[in-house]
């Protein structure tokens, strides 16, 4: 880290930190920095799992602790880890050994889980450090030092800004974000990071070219007027159920997003300004603030920053919303009436998902909303202050927000699987890890349908699995899908009494029969429940196809799969409504595949991945290269696309611009059997 000054005025108004990690600060390193150390001793940072709950999170440990490392927390830190040397293998059986004899040792302690760092979209973090300002929370010392050391890592060498996503191109959300974190932590106008990256800002037009989005986050520091913000009606929560518009219509991760976004939009909600955002507010405008225009400002956006771009009937509707509703027609007892309802479904959002809410953006805004309602020391404020410390991952190089909490069960679940099919649940070696890992899946089932129904008006969970744990609440497709399969797997190689049991096991049967759309398809955390014409209100600029839910491939092939697996343990629990199911997502499939052979990806290693789903779930049904042509298509695309090393790869483009990109650097190895 540079050393650069740092005014007594402005370090009185940033992030309040605790637990200095040195008592007196290191004059040598540190001098001009907001920390009494440079870093952090990356040997204290643990892993710390609370059990059979699958709660993980990341934690500094005092030196008093005495605590030894686990193998899992040095091999994320990327810290040397002991495990017996690899037998060179000559078959694929070797190479399996070999791989066990690794991941079985990253199993997560006392929880029997494994899990990933899902940090992908780089202003998240920013946002959360903003959450923590506004809230006025206090976060330990080395949080801050680690957070600070990632965003510096990765600053662009090239135009000093930041991007977006991993590996992508600098971005002016991205810059504009990271910088007024960095500056909240503490860091001086006059950090050469800094000086570089207000640079790439000023250059870029300044903040007034931000998309809607980023714009409403600096409305809520004072750093950008709520006239040039996007109007976000609360009204919209009184629409009666039959209504196409209302939100329980639209895709939760939006909705629980907009739900917070309406109700601080309907407040005005702003923190008091002090030096600090007055100089930050003079940093990332191009012309003095008093001077800007900022409904004129509402409409520009930089060209690079905006994915999809708000079409006229969007619009319109923003202009009727913002010159007409609000200012002449809506009765204030409406306007009221709005307000209260969404505050009282964001009580009940946070109290059902045990205040880990959606994800980690709808945390965010749910601590900021919280914190508007009841005040800084109120226990729901510091409950979801709390939480949002599960959403941080630690790496190497630093640490970060991630985007989704955790994806336990979902990493778990492949993970089962892949020891029950290599005979290795049968294994001495190994038979501890899969109990264990059978167990923990076992525990994740929601066995109870959400306690704030009807008000929320949520889709059924009940006999479901999260993508991450049952705390957390919010069931998915896929996640119960691949998590049954893995517990059948597991348990036709065990032989164990400590089995999910035919009635938890019907209840996920019945889950997954009831999410299938009318196409045969299946989609991700709830059924289509909205008309594809919402898509019209898409007002985030930055993500396509989000307003409401769609058919997946992927989702569709983990269900399938899973209905097949049940079968061998139960033939005649509901065998025709099974045989149904599984035709019509099987023709949905086949409908879906593109003229090339491939599938549109939704998530993961993009085409790839829909392809690796879509052949699975055709060979367990019988179709071959040899007697399927959307088989043979499927393969001969694949084929087409192999690299020079025997892999496949693509990057995070395939998501933008629905085209495959090879890229061998990020090559996903996959068999084609």
């Amino acid at each position: 880290m540079a050393s650069v000054s740092i005014s007594d005025l402005t370090q009185k108004y940033t992030l309040k930190l605790t637990c200095r990690i040195a008592a007196e600060q290191d004059e040598t390193t540190t001098k001009y920095l907001p920390f009494s150390a440079s870093a952090t001793d990356l040997r204290r940072w643990h892993l710390i799992s609370e059990g059979e709950s699958g709660r993980v999170e990341w934690k500094y440990l005092d030196t008093a602790s005495h605590e030894e490392q686990d193998m899992t927390s040095r091999f994320f830190l990327k810290i040397p880890i002991s495990i017996p040397d690899a037998i060179k293998a000559n078959r694929p059986s070797g190479a399996l050994a070999n791989a066990a004899q690794f991941h079985s040792r990253l199993q997560i302690k006392n929880s029997g889980c494994w899990l990933g760092d899902l940090s992908c979209i780089l202003f998240v973090t920013p946002m959360l450090i903003i959450a923590w300002y506004i809230t006025e929370a206090s976060i330990p010392e080395a949080y801050a030092i680690e957070l600070v050391r990632h965003f510096l890592e990765i600053q662009n060498k090239e135009d000093n800004g930041w991007p977006t996503h991993r590996s992508g191109p600098s971005t002016l959300i991205g810059t504009v974000l990271i910088y007024v974190a960095l500056r909240l932590v503490g860091l001086s106008a006059d950090h050469v990071a800094l000086i570089k990256a207000r640079q790439y800002i000023l250059r870029a037009g300044g903040a007034t070219y931000l998309p809607a989005w980023a714009k409403f986050w600096l409305c809520l520091l004072s750093l950008y007027d709520w006239d040039g913000a996007d109007p976000y009606p609360a009204e919209i929560w009184l629409l009666p159920d039959w209504n196409p518009l209302n939100p329980w219509r639209w895709f939760c991760i939006v909705r629980q997003a907009l739900l917070c976004m309406s109700y601080l939009s309907a407040r005005r909600f702003k923190i008091f300004s002090n030096p600090l955002l007055d100089e930050i507010r003079e940093e990332i405008f191009t012309q003095p603030y008093s001077s800007i225009d900022f409904v004129k400002a509402s409409a520009n956006v930089k060209t690079y920053d905006r994915y999809i771009r708000k079409n006229w009937l969007l619009e319109g509707v923003n202009w009727f919303l913002v010159s007409i509703w609000e200012p002449w027609l809506r009765p204030k007892w409406l306007a009221q009436k709005a307000e209260q309802k969404a505050l009282e479904l964001i009580r009940l959002s946070e109290s059902s998902s045990n205040s880990m809410c959606l994800i980690s953006v709808d945390l965010f805004l749910t601590m900021i909303c919280l914190y508007a309602a009841d005040g800084r020391d109120a226990e729901s404020v510091r409950r979801v202050q709390r939480s949002s410390f599960e959403y941080l991952f630690m790496n190497d190089k630093g640490m970060q927000s991630m985007s989704i909490h955790g994806g336990h069960t979902w990493e778990t679940s492949f993970a089962l699987q892949s020891y029950a099919a290599a005979g290795f649940a049968k294994d001495p070696k190994y038979r501890g890890v899969v109990q264990n890992a059978h167990r923990f899946l076992i525990n994740q089932q929601l066995c109870d349908d959400w306690p704030d129904a009807p008000p929320t008006n949520r889709f059924s969970r009940l006999g479901a699995w999260p993508f991450t744990t049952r705390y957390h609440g919010q069931p998915c497709s896929d996640c119960t899908a691949e998590a049954l399969k893995a517990i059948l797997m597991a348990e036709a190689e065990l032989q164990t009494t400590d089995s999910l049991g035919k009635v938890n096991t019907r209840l996920a049967v019945d889950n997954l029969l009831k999410i299938q759309n009318p196409s045969g398809g299946h989609s991700s955390f709830e059924p289509i429940r909205g008309s594809a014409y919402l898509e019209y209100l898409n007002g985030t600029e930055l993500f396509g196809n989000v307003m409401i839910e769609y058919d997946y491939p992927e989702c569709t092939a983990s269900v399938l799969m899973a209905l097949v697996e049940f079968q061998k343990y139960d033939d005649s629990y509901r065998s025709k409504d099974i045989e149904r199911a599984i035709s019509r997502g099987i023709s949905y499939i086949r409908q879906d595949q593109r003229e090339d052979g491939s599938w549109v990806p939704s998530w993961g290693i993009g085409f790839t991945y829909s392809a690796m789903f879509a052949l699975e779930v055709f060979a367990v049904v019988g179709e071959t290269y040899e007697n399927s042509q959307t088989v043979k298509r499927a393969c001969d695309y694949l084929l087409s696309n192999v690299q020079a090393s025997g892999g496949w790869g693509e990057t995070i483009d395939v998501s933008v611009v629905v085209d495959p990109v090879t890229w061998p650097l990020k090559a996903c190895t996959f068999l084609v059997g």
